[in-house]
């Protein structure tokens, strides 16, 4: 999932090459999840940058008006589905182990979520809530990628995490090191990339150091220590 929440001062801001040295944090995102335990980052990140820059990605079958990426129109909730959709579609994503792809006006505190179908352990349910269009028109891509490239399609075939936050934290960090490297096609903003690199380095400062090692030469398969 990517997350809403921003992080607070820091001592770098400026964005930094995925190989670089982490930057020291001074301060991170603080609340709970849903286990009520202390936060970990397995949310997408709402966009810092909100211009609310529109597109048309297709046209209402019985009016004939606009559908606006960002969801503009007489019928938000209807458009913001369609535009996830053809998200989708656009990025020739495979949708095969999704079993709920929605706009959930209700996420309010992450962008996106996926999270396994209660009902069907081999997929999983996908919500896209309104901060993945308060950014850049390829900001809503690359929240579609984040939550279905990564978390269900390259991640879901390995199983369940069995290193507790540890593993959640290597997880987030895989999404959004992916993101990234898909920065060229969802053409996301600057400002949107330089927030990602700021997660990245929030996340390696909670990771423990066997674990660091790891993620930053692009292994998160699996952890050496849980938590």
């Amino acid at each position: 999932m990517k997350t809403k929440q921003r992080l607070k001062e820091k001592v770098c801001l400026a964005p930094r090459p995925l190989d670089a040295i982490p930057c020291v944090v001074k301060s991170a995102p603080q609340g709970k999840n849903l286990a009520g335990e202390q936060r970990v980052f397995v949310s997408s990140l709402a966009s810092p940058s909100p211009v609310k820059e529109k597109y048309v990605i297709g046209y209402d079958g019985a009016s004939g008006a606009p559908i606006f990426a960002n969801g503009a129109g007489a019928n938000e909730k209807f458009n913001r589905q369609h535009a996830i959709e053809q998200t989708a579609r656009d990025l020739n994503l495979d949708m095969s182990r999704v079993s709920v792809f929605i706009y959930d006006e209700r996420l309010r505190s992450e962008a996106g979520r996926a999270r396994r179908d209660p009902n069907n352990i081999e997929k999983f349910e996908v919500k896209i809530g309104p901060s993945a269009f308060d950014g850049s028109p390829g900001w809503l891509k690359s929240t579609v990628i984040h939550e279905v490239e990564v978390h269900v399609n390259m991640q879901g075939p390995r199983g369940g995490n069995t290193c507790g936050n540890q593993g959640l934290h290597m997880r987030e960090h895989e999404a959004y090191r992916y993101e990234l490297r898909k920065a060229s096609l969802t053409g996301i903003a600057h400002r949107e990339r330089g927030a990602i690199l700021n997660q990245l380095d929030a996340i390696e400062v909670f990771l423990a150091s066997e674990n660091r090692k790891r993620v930053m030469v692009g292994d998160h398969s699996s952890c050496e220590r849980k938590d």
